[in-house]
């Protein structure tokens, strides 16, 4: 049946706020390329436009806090950035979960050092001055995205242009490994149900006497599968008359951290998926017009007029019998007037 799949932290819920973003972020995605299979990180980009915010004043400044919360002094929420850096500094080999930022900067147009300073010092960003006009700079770019994202994303910008001011990279990588992983010899091909009626042949990975959470509503059903890590589930909110209108992001968490586990027989489909999507025509969607405008309230950045000239946001998951691997990036580009 049709469902929404998301990895959830169990150790610590999120700020009401920063939940209420995130799930109005993935909304706005999943409503924007509607009838496609979706797969996004309403937190990469919640992140990347942080950073965005950290160099903006003004009306540009307020459309990102009335849509994101962000606040007049940290901007982003600080107990996300911890959480992310407790994680990702974690020793555990259970599980690994890494986000990388990069701010690249145009050599003609340097931007303001308090900004650089910023992503460096606060979002642990790797910051580097390039000519964007020799084609090596896309090179070292992608590079950035490869070793970001554990070699799942070879190529994951094709072009800047040599007038960009600087672009800002974001990317987030998790691996997880099932607390009882499927057999091989168990996976067995069947139908598969879309959204649109239609059927289509999938392998199924099996588990007899599984052990998960599970939790039934009006219109969702909810399966909890952990990883050898409790502090990350593994959710699937499946809908029973196969219209995944809506999401509830305080079921899943709590599916996630407060559910508990029951001897069950379970099947899910293995698969790979790839997702591309340009983020400027969403967050407008979502009242983010200004960014997009050439304007002075960049002030921050830089002391020249600029816009963003796009957000452009990768998102790759793969499910199998031994765990799960997704990772995604988000690229925006700043241009001057």
């Amino acid at each position: 049946a049709p469902s929404k799949i998301v990895s959830s932290t169990s150790s610590t819920p999120l700020e009401t706020g920063v939940a209420k973003a995130l799930t109005t972020t993935f909304k706005a995605v999943i409503d924007h390329n509607s009838g496609e299979n979706v797969i996004t990180s309403p937190l990469s980009i919640y992140v990347s436009l942080g950073m965005v915010a950290e160099g903006v004043v003004g009306d540009t400044l307020k459309e990102l806090q009335n849509s994101f919360g962000f606040t007049e002094g940290s901007v982003i929420d600080p107990k996300i950035l911890q959480s992310i850096s407790e994680l990702a500094t974690s020793q555990s080999t259970d599980f690994t979960v890494k986000m990388d930022s990069s701010l690249f900067t145009n050599k003609k147009t340097p931007v303001n050092k308090s900004f650089a300073a910023v992503i460096k010092d606060k979002y642990h960003g790797h910051i580097e001055s390039c000519d964007f006009a020799d084609p090596k700079t896309v090179s070292l770019i992608n590079k950035r995205i490869e070793d970001g994202t554990e070699g799942l994303v070879k190529k994951g910008v094709d072009k800047i242009a040599a007038s960009a001011m600087s672009v800002l990279v974001n990317t987030l990588y998790f691996r997880g490994v099932w607390e009882e992983p499927f057999s091989k010899d168990d996976t067995y091909p069947d139908d598969f149900l879309k959204a649109d009626g239609s059927k289509v042949k999938v392998d199924f990975m099996v588990k007899r006497g599984a052990h998960a959470g599970t939790k039934e509503t009006g219109k969702y059903s909810y399966l909890a599968l952990s990883y050898q890590s409790e502090k990350i589930k593994f959710v699937i909110e499946m809908a029973r008359d196969g219209k995944l209108d809506t999401s509830s992001h305080n079921t899943v968490l709590e599916v996630a951290t407060k559910v508990p586990k029951e001897e069950l027989n379970v099947a899910i489909p293995k698969f790979k998926a790839v997702f591309k999507c340009d983020m400027a025509p969403v967050l407008k969607s979502m009242g983010v017009q200004k960014v997009f405008q050439p304007s002075k309230d960049f002030a921050k950045l830089s002391d020249a007029p600029m816009c963003i000239d796009s957000i452009l946001q990768t998102a790759c998951i793969q499910v199998d019998e031994e765990g799960t691997e997704a990772s995604m990036f988000a690229v925006q580009v700043v241009e001057g007037e």
